[in-house]
């Protein structure tokens, strides 16, 4: 039986998506609003999500 495997992988390495992911954050942060792809959205919506309701 086949299992999906959990996160995104983007076409990226592992340092190239922490990366992605640390700069999209951070223009979150920055402007509030930012503007990509749905798949990077759903990448990093997870950690956003936690960082705000800190």
């Amino acid at each position: 039986m086949r299992h999906s495997v959990a996160g995104y992988r983007l076409g990226r390495t592992k340092s190239a998506r922490i990366a992605l992911r640390r700069n999209l954050i951070k223009q979150l942060f920055t402007h509030e609003r930012i503007q990509t792809t749905k798949a990077k959205a759903a990448a990093v919506r997870g950690e956003a999500e936690k960082l705000i309701t800190l």
